[in-house]
């Protein structure tokens, strides 16, 4: 999803979430909350037992009931697969990992020329509502995980908690 970060790196490794943990817990000081596509509870339980103190969980609660997302949104997430996620500086000057739809195609060949966060935000800003209230997936942005391909009901939040932390 949404990676919250402003730092620059040498060019975008995007390191996977299991090497990532494994690298950085011996030099992490403060817990450790491992994020990015972690959906269900075996991903948790991997992530816990590579050495993160907590997880993070985002794209599985977007389709949640109690979820403000759209219902477009939504839908969107429950058709997705985990391959069909792209990082993008298109819809808001910062990198951040969604589902590709028809805007992040058209517009693909002009990444390099995005505006810096937040002007791009607030310049994508009309659009994106106007996508949402219309129910147009293809000029929203879709934040998703690369898990995304591991949800395919909308649940209540309790029925997600339940499902993490059953035994």
């Amino acid at each position: 999803g949404h990676r919250g970060t402003f730092l620059h790196a040498k060019g975008d490794a995007l390191v996977g979430l299991i090497s990532l943990i494994s690298d950085v817990k011996p030099l992490c000081r403060v817990p450790l909350i491992a994020a990015g596509g972690i959906t269900n509870r075996l991903g948790m339980k991997a992530a816990l037992a590579l050495g993160a103190d907590a997880v993070q969980i985002g794209t599985r609660f977007l389709a949640s009931q109690e979820s403000a997302a759209a219902e477009v949104y939504k839908k969107a997430i429950l058709k997705a697969e985990g391959s069909e996620t792209r990082v993008t500086r298109l819809f808001s000057g910062k990198r951040a990992r969604g589902i590709v739809n028809q805007w992040m195609e058209d517009e693909s060949l002009h990444e390099d020329r995005v505006l810096p966060y937040p002007v791009q935000h607030l310049c994508t800003t009309p659009m994106r509502k106007a996508a949402a209230a219309g129910g147009n997936p293809d000029q929203m942005a879709l934040w998703a995980g690369q898990g995304v391909g591991r949800i395919h009901s909308i649940l209540s939040v309790e029925d997600i908690m339940h499902e993490l932390t059953q035994t």
